[in-house]
């Protein structure tokens, strides 16, 4: 098995797990969230009058905590999380998770889906996840996403630009990791670009409106990677004789 398919198949499960998400509400512009659905805390706050002062976890996370294994709930979320309210009520931890679904796809999909922005529960809209806004400019030509600051890895590393970007210049563009360019990416014949604003700040940019953007990314495209774990692995961050030394280390016969 060479190294660079079981790249292809860790991007999959790194780019989604134990990331601190959440949801907000958007359409061409932004629009006010529908009940039950909070972009942050603070608007949560102004459109329910409720506050929320106190946040809880799984009781196996808690026992990390009182282990010093892990830092306190508090520190661990985003600065801006988003509040979403139960249809019926808060689960219970533990037992067994029922589902409709057949087969190991859709229960794959189901665990690992956290693109930049997602469907809501009816599937009829686009609302933010990992992104807690965006913006489409320049006649639809450019879209920016605000990512959520304070989000972090599952090892405790921050999320931010820089993911996205090693994401489309380190794996999109690397010919030996993506032979051909994503057809998601393509407006009008023509391959679009990532750039980063600022830490926390990054937009698609196209040569023509790409109306239908939010969407491809709603139905389960990843737009991010760990930079900091994945780059020891990419030759443009760590030599070759490194690499096929891990590579040889984890009986993989090539990069």
């Amino acid at each position: 098995m060479e190294l660079s398919k079981f790249l292809k198949c860790l991007l999959v499960v790194l780019s989604v797990i134990s990331l601190l998400t959440s949801m907000v509400s958007v359409s061409f512009s932004q629009q006010r969230i529908p009940p039950g659905q909070y972009a942050t805390l603070a608007e949560y706050q102004k459109i329910s009058g409720k506050k929320i002062t106190k946040f809880n976890e799984a009781p196996q996370l808690t026992e990390l905590v009182k282990q010093g294994k892990l830092p306190p709930v508090e520190k661990r979320l985003p600065d801006e999380p988003a509040v979403v309210e139960p249809i019926e009520e808060i689960g219970q931890y533990g037992g067994t998770l029922q589902g409709p679904h057949l087969g190991r796809s859709p229960q794959y999909t189901r665990i690992t889906y956290e693109p930049l922005v997602r469907w809501n529960l009816d599937t009829n809209k686009v609302i933010p996840n990992v992104a807690k806004s965006w913006k489409i400019s320049n006649g639809g030509k450019i879209i920016t996403f605000y990512l959520r600051k304070g989000m972090k890895w599952s090892d405790g590393e921050p999320f931010t630009a820089d993911d996205v970007l090693f994401w489309y210049e380190d794996i999109i563009l690397n010919k030996d990791i993506t032979p051909v360019f994503p057809s998601w990416l393509l407006a009008g014949g023509k391959p679009g670009k990532v750039e980063k604003v600022d830490t926390y700040t990054v937009r698609f940019v196209f040569e023509v409106p790409y109306t239908f953007l939010l969407q491809r990314i709603a139905s389960g495209q990843d737009c991010y990677a760990p930079k900091h774990y994945l780059k020891k692995f990419h030759p443009k961050y760590t030599s070759m004789d490194e690499i096929m030394k891990q590579a040889k280390e984890e009986s993989f016969d090539a990069w």
